[in-house]
């Protein structure tokens, strides 16, 4: 598969193994500021995804988003006991990003709610260098991409 140019897309939703939730489906909430009115712009912020592959972005990107900011975007899976995975290409958020999972979700009636992830002030990291190392037996020969680590450190 193909890798999306990082400064087109903000969020990458794939069926892939870096953050692995088995679930029906799982609600992503994002909200910038203590406020919760929604979102006011002209662009879209949210929405409802169903397939093996999408793409979820806020509002403006890459450039900043309007706040404040309350975006919900429900990402539902075709098979029972699928897993949903979510590669951030790009993610600045010190709090206000949460992860919910549910085993039914309508808009009227939710069955089995459960806090994935949540992103805090405590459980992110402010760190100014990031050290990557590799295993040369686990490459097994093929190119390593040094631009996609530089990228992840632009912002730190």
């Amino acid at each position: 598969m193909p890798r999306p140019s990082s400064t087109r897309f903000a969020k990458l939703l794939s069926i892939q193994q870096l953050f692995t939730i088995t679930l029906f489906t799982i609600a992503v909430d994002i909200v910038s500021s203590l406020a919760t009115a929604e979102h006011q712009g002209p662009q879209t912020c949210g929405g409802r995804l169903k397939g093996p592959v999408g793409i979820i972005q806020t509002p403006n990107f890459p450039n900043p988003f309007p706040v404040p900011i309350k975006c919900r975007w429900i990402i539902e899976h075709d098979i029972v006991n699928g897993t949903i995975s979510i590669y951030f290409t790009q993610q600045y958020t010190t709090s206000g990003l949460t992860f919910t999972e549910y085993m039914y979700y309508d808009e009227s009636y939710k069955l089995g709610e459960r806090k994935a992830l949540s992103v805090t002030e405590e459980n992110i990291t402010r760190i100014k260098w990031l050290q990557k190392d590799i295993n040369k037996k686990m490459c097994k020969g093929g190119p390593i991409n040094i631009s996609d680590l530089l990228h992840a450190t632009d912002n730190i």
